[in-house]
């Protein structure tokens, strides 16, 4: 099974197993508005969804100037970095 490995500052911070028919992701986003002084808001975001219906979310420390983020590809598993899980609800179209 596919794993990643995310390194932050040198430190190994989260592993996550990428089951069959299951979705990760791995999501850095900086959030700024119009006003010149506004230094923005780092958003750090690893989860996905499983084959079982299931929402799973790590638990991510927060990002700051200067750090730096390694995601190495694995492939193979090993422990995985425990997570929440919530069930998923799908998108309902009329």
């Amino acid at each position: 099974m596919p794993s990643m490995t995310i390194t932050i500052n040198g430190k190994q911070t989260i592993r996550t197993n990428v089951p069959q028919d299951s979705t990760r992701g791995i999501h850095v986003t900086w959030v700024r508005s119009d006003d010149p002084s506004d230094e923005g808001l780092i958003l750090f975001h690893v989860g996905g969804v499983d084959s079982s219906s299931e929402h799973v979310t790590y638990e991510v420390p927060d990002l700051d100037y200067g750090d730096r983020i390694v995601i190495t590809i694995d492939s193979n598993s090993t422990v995985e970095t425990e997570c929440e899980r919530k069930p998923y609800e799908h998108l309902k179209r009329s």
